[in-house]
């Protein structure tokens, strides 16, 4: 498990690393970038406001693609379905790779978390 300390040094590592990824891809797909991928995520005000404005922008625009499918009436199942897509997605992208490598499954932290997330966003 990760130490205090690690988790502290983790969060703003996650943030640059994604942010530099995304002016990577930008400049060798596109030549020039367009955008951050984040849009000041630390002034968010609310929780929505953080994941529906302020959060990788990039993958906001393809989870609302899925989103769209469920209609704009039952908005707590859209919540639920593009959290679990974005749990998913991640449980492949960290955990497994982990797992592959070091032999020790974190599966279903992902999840955990951003199904945490999306009851949060009811509260919110």
């Amino acid at each position: 498990p990760l130490t205090n300390f690690e988790v502290i040094i983790l969060a703003p590592t996650i943030y640059f690393f994604t942010e530099t990824l995304g002016a990577l891809g930008q400049i060798l797909f596109l030549k020039t970038p367009t955008f951050s991928i984040h849009r000041k995520p630390l002034l968010a005000t609310s929780l929505s406001h953080f994941w529906g404005r302020d959060w990788n922008l990039w993958v906001q625009d393809w989870l609302r693609d899925i989103g769209s499918v469920i209609p704009r009436s039952q908005r707590n199942l859209r919540i639920v379905v593009v959290f679990l897509v974005s749990g998913l997605f991640h449980e492949v992208m960290c955990n497994l790779p982990y797992w592959l490598y070091f032999k020790k499954s974190y599966f279903g932290t992902m999840m955990a978390y951003f199904l945490i997330q999306a009851v949060a966003l009811w509260l919110d």
